[in-house]
C-alpha cells in the first residue's frame, strides 16, 4: 500500500508540473485578451519576473539564515504591525478607490438592503431566482447590513467585511507558513502580499471571490492540525465541526471552494502515508453532521424565497466556456439563456445543443487552440482582474491611485505589465517547486491537488482571472515552499563544493 502511495503521489506531482509548464507556455505564447501577458510588453514583463524573483531569493536567504528562536513578543510585533500596515491599505483603498456597487455585487447588495428593510428582495427578485446559489451571501449581508443600521453607509460596511476577510486571510496564510516552515519563513511570507496587490486592492469588491479566500485558507489551516495523528480524540472532534462549519460557509460562499475539500479527501485516502481509517472517519462524520444540514436549510429557505422555474441551469456555464476566451459574454445571456427563460423553454437541451455545436464547428485541433487562449486568458492577467472591476462607476475617476489601478486609467499600463511579470514569477515558482517536491508526499501535495481541480473545472465552466483569486493564497504558500526547497539545494551544493 505504501508503495501504490508513493507512485501516485509521483504521478500527481508530474502532472501538476507539466499542467504549468503547458499554462506558462500559453501564457507567454498565446493572446490571452486585454489584460494578458502576451499582449502586453511581454518581454518587460519576464525582465521583472527575473530581478524580483533574484531580489526576493536573495532576501528569503538573507532574513532565514539566522536560526536563532524570535521571541514571542518580538514576532507579536512584526505581525500585528504587518496587519495594521495591510489595514491601513485597504481603508485607502476603500475610501479612494471605492465603486459604487454594479453587476452581481449590486444585485446581491440591493437585495439586501431591500431583505434588511423591507423583508422581501424587491426589485431582485428575478436576479435572486436566477441565480439561487447567491443566497448565502444574501444572508449574510442582509444581517451585517441589519446589525450596522446605525451606520449611514451600508456599502462602506460590507467593504470593511470584506476587508477583515482579506486580513484573516493574511493571518491564516502566516499561521500556515508558520507551522509548515518556521517563524522567520512565516514572516517572509507576508512580503509576497505586497507584491500581489491585487489581494487587498479587492477590498471595496465585496464579492465572493475575496470572502471566500478566508474560507479555502481557514480549511486548509485546519487540516494541517487534523493531519496530525498526535492530537487527542476530544480536539479532533472539536476542530472537525469548525472545519465542517468553515467548510460549509466556503462552499456556499463559492462552489470552488469545495474543491479544496476534495483535494484533502483524496490526499487524505491516496497519499497520506500516516493514514488512519478511524480517525478518518471521526473526523468526515464531524464535518458531515455541520456540512449537510446546514446545505438542507440554507437550500430550503432559498427555495422559498425564488421561483425555481426562472434558475439558469448549470449547463448554461459550460455553453459560456466555450466562446472567445471562455469569459463572460453578454450574448450568451440574452439571445440564448433569458430569451429561453421568457419563451419557456427546456433550458437544459438548449444549451446541450449549442455546447455540441460549438465543439463541432471547433474540431480537435481548433479546440485545443481555443482551449490555450482560455488558459492565456484565465492565468495570464496578474491583476486578477481587479482592475475592471475599480473602473465601473468609480468614486474618485480624478485622483492618481485610479489612474494607476484602474482598467481605463492613464498609468495602468505600467501596474498591468508589473503585476504580469509578478503572475510569471508566481508561476515560474510554482513550475520550480513542482520539481523539487516531486517526491514529496507531505500536505503540500493537498495544493497541486487543488490547483489541478481548479485548473480543470475552469477549462469546462466559464472563467475569468478573479475566479483564481480565492485559491491565490495557497500558490503563495506553496511559492514559499518552492524558495524554501531551492535554498536548501543551493545550501548542499555550496557544502559540497566547499
Amino acid at each position: 500500500m505504501e508503495k501504490t502511495k508513493k507512485i501516485l503521489s509521483k504521478t500527481i506531482s508530474w502532472i501538476f508540473l507539466a499542467t504549468f509548464v503547458v499554462i506558462i507556455f500559453c501564457v507567454f505564447f498565446v493572446d490571452g485578451g486585454r489584460y494578458s501577458l502576451n499582449v502586453n510588453n511581454p518581454i518587460i514583463s519576464l525582465l521583472i519576473a527575473i530581478l524580483f524573483g533574484a531580489g526576493l531569493f536573495f532576501l528569503y536567504r538573507k532574513f532565514t539564515k539566522n536560526t536563532s528562536k524570535l521571541s514571542t513578543k518580538k514576532e507579536v510585533v512584526i505581525v500585528a504591525s504587518a496587519l495594521i500596515f495591510f489595514m491601513v491599505v485597504g481603508i485607502i483603498a476603500i475610501l479612494l478607490l471605492r465603486v459604487r456597487p454594479t453587476w452581481d455585487v449590486g444585485h446581491i447588495y440591493n437585495a439586501a438592503m431591500n431583505m434588511a428593510y423591507h423583508g422581501d428582495v424587491g426589485n431582485e427578485y428575478g436576479y435572486i431566482s436566477n441565480f439561487p446559489f447567491q443566497a448565502f451571501l444574501l444572508g449574510c449581508f442582509t444581517a451585517i447590513i441589519k446589525l450596522t443600521s446605525f451606520f449611514p453607509y451600508p456599502d462602506i460596511v460590507l467593504m470593511l467585511f470584506n476587508l477583515f476577510c482579506i486580513l484573516g486571510t493574511i493571518l491564516l496564510t502566516y499561521l500556515i507558513v508558520k507551522k509548515l516552515l518556521g517563524t522567520r519563513k512565516a514572516i517572509f511570507s507576508l512580503i509576497l502580499f505586497l507584491l500581489f496587490s491585487p489581494i487587498i486592492l479587492y477590498t471595496p469588491i465585496f464579492y465572493s471571490d475575496t470572502i471566500s479566500m478566508l474560507f479555502v485558507t481557514g480549511c486548509f489551516y485546519l487540516s494541517l492540525f487534523l493531519f496530525d495523528s498526535k492530537i487527542s480524540s476530544k480536539k479532533r472532534i472539536i476542530l472537525s465541526l469548525i472545519f465542517g462549519l468553515i467548510c460549509f460557509c466556503g462552499y456556499q460562499t463559492k462552489a470552488t471552494s469545495i474543491i479544496l475539500i476534495i483535494a484533502l479527501a483524496l490526499f487524505a485516502l491516496f497519499i497520506n502515508k500516516k493514514f488512519n481509517f478511524k480517525k478518518f472517519a471521526v473526523s468526515t462524520a464531524c464535518i458531515a453532521i455541520i456540512f449537510i444540514p446546514s446545505c438542507i436549510i440554507v437550500s430550503n429557505i432559498s427555495k422559498r424565497i425564488t421561483n425555481p422555474s426562472l434558475l439558469i441551469p448549470k449547463t448554461h456555464w459550460i455553453m459560456m466556456g466555450l466562446k472567445n476566451y471562455g469569459g463572460f459574454n453578454m450574448e450568451d445571456y440574452q439571445d440564448i439563456t433569458y430569451a429561453g427563460l421568457d419563451d419557456g423553454k427546456d433550458l437544459t437541451s438548449v444549451h446541450i445543443e449549442v455546447i455540441k455545436q460549438r465543439l463541432s464547428e471547433y474540431g480537435p485541433l481548433n479546440y485545443l487552440g481555443f482551449l490555450s487562449r482560455k488558459v492565456a486568458f484565465t492565468w495570464g492577467d496578474g491583476t486578477y482582474y481587479v482592475s475592471d472591476k475599480l473602473r465601473r462607476e468609480p468614486s474618485h475617476p480624478e485622483l492618481l491611485l485610479y489612474k494607476i489601478f484602474s482598467g481605463d486609467g492613464e498609468y495602468f499600463a505600467a501596474y498591468n505589465i508589473f503585476m504580469n511579470g509578478m503572475q510569471i514569477l508566481l508561476l515560474a515558482g510554482i513550475i520550480i517547486g513542482a520539481f523539487l517536491t516531486r517526491s514529496s508526499q507531505s500536505i503540500i501535495a493537498v495544493i497541486k491537488l487543488s490547483l489541478l481541480g481548479l485548473i480543470l473545472f475552469l477549462l469546462i465552466w466559464e472563467t475569468r482571472s478573479r475566479y483564481l483569486i480565492n485559491y491565490l493564497p495557497l500558490m503563495l504558500v506553496f511559492f514559499v515552499f518552492s524558495l524554501d526547497a531551492i535554498s536548501k539545494l543551493v545550501t548542499k551544493r555550496l557544502a559540497t563544493r566547499q
